[in-house]
């Protein structure tokens, strides 16, 4: 039935449609990152200030945090500035995904 209307129709549905998701993509990364701050603000720089447990034991509780934070406001900021062009975006971060499951 989509593929009945008229090709202008349809273009504009199809880039209405991909907006949302990249907003959504966006905001999702956005939300993420923030909680991710919270833990490194709350938790993890107060544990390393007051040397209250050790290293060993901070690697073991939150293990590559700060490295998932760093990555994903690399993520964010590139997604913000692709302008609506993502593919290179998520081609450069691939190899890290695995990380942020």
């Amino acid at each position: 039935y989509f593929l009945q209307w008229p090709r202008p129709r349809r273009n504009r549905i199809m880039a209405s449609a991909r907006e949302m998701v990249l907003k959504e993509l966006v905001s999702t990364e956005a939300s993420y990152n923030k909680d991710l701050q919270a833990v490194v603000d709350v938790f993890i720089h107060p544990l390393q200030q007051n040397g209250k447990i050790s290293q060993k034991e901070m690697t073991e509780i939150f293990n590559n945090w700060e490295t998932l934070f760093g990555l994903s406001t690399k993520l964010l900021a590139d997604l913000e500035k692709a302008d609506g062009h993502i593919g290179p975006v998520m081609i450069q971060f691939a190899p890290f995904f695995r990380m942020f499951s």
